[in-house]
């Protein structure tokens, strides 16, 4: 019995051991984000758009956006899953 015993919690232990190094979270990319706005504009016209997506984790989400002309492209503050930003 004592032999028996010595062998359940040895494989008690390494099954504990090994389980955190087998299990990885998987970090899934936030859904395409949707933009809503005009789609054209006089220069010098103030244009007014919002844009939102959701994360799968439900973690914080900062946007990046590049409209194609010579400005800087510049990150977003960080803004809940889901929440619309202008």
């Amino acid at each position: 019995m004592r032999g028996t015993m010595k062998k359940l919690s040895l494989i008690g232990l390494l099954a504990a051991m090994t389980l955190p190094l087998g299990c990885k979270k998987v970090n899934r990319p936030p859904a395409t984000p949707q933009l809503t706005g005009p789609t054209t504009g006089d220069a010098g016209d103030t244009l007014t758009f919002t844009f939102s997506t959701t994360d799968p984790e439900d973690q914080e989400l900062e946007y990046m956006i590049a409209w194609g002309d010579t400005n800087a492209v510049e990150w977003s503050a960080r803004y809940p899953s889901g929440q619309q930003v202008m």
